[in-house]
C-alpha cells in the first residue's frame, strides 16, 4: 500500500494564512451506470473547497481527480476512462482545503480503497421460488 501523500503543512506566521480545516469525514463510495464512481461525504466545518486525489494502483501515489469541488457539494460522480476492473486497488482521498494558491491549506481525509467497497457492496441474492414449476 502506498503512503499516504504529506499534509500540507500550516506555517505559523502572522500574515493572513488561514487556519487549516478539519479532516473531511464520512467519505464514502458507490458505483453506478457504466464507468462511475459516486462519492459522497460530509462537509468540513472551516473548508471552503475540496480537491479528490486518486491513486490508481495502490502503489503509484496519488494525483488530483477533481479540484476545487464547492463547499455544500457532499458528492462527486467521477467517470473512470478505463475500465473499472483496471481500478480494483484504486485509492482515493479527499482534501478539506480553504484559501488560495500559496495561501491554500488541506486536511487529507482517511484513505478509501475501491477494493473495501467492491466487498461492501456486493449483496445477498435470494433466489425465488416458484411453484409453478415444482
Amino acid at each position: 500500500m502506498a503512503d499516504a501523500p504529506p499534509e500540507t503543512e500550516n506555517p505559523s506566521t502572522e500574515d493572513d494564512t488561514p487556519a487549516k480545516p478539519g479532516q473531511a469525514k464520512d467519505l464514502t463510495l458507490s458505483f453506478e451506470a457504466v464507468k462511475i464512481f459516486r462519492f459522497n461525504w460530509t462537509d468540513t466545518e472551516g473548508a471552503s473547497h475540496y480537491h479528490l486525489l486518486e491513486n490508481t494502483d495502490g502503489v503509484s501515489g496519488f494525483s488530483p481527480v477533481a479540484e476545487n469541488i464547492s463547499q455544500g457539494s457532499e458528492t462527486l460522480a467521477l467517470e473512470i476512462e478505463a475500465a473499472l476492473y483496471d481500478r480494483t486497488n484504486a485509492q482515493y482521498m479527499l482534501q478539506a482545503c480553504i484559501g488560495e494558491g500559496a495561501q491554500e491549506q488541506c486536511s487529507d481525509s482517511g484513505i478509501l480503497s475501491v477494493s473495501d467497497a467492491l466487498v461492501d457492496s456486493i449483496g445477498h441474492l435470494k433466489p425465488t421460488i416458484n411453484p409453478a414449476i415444482l
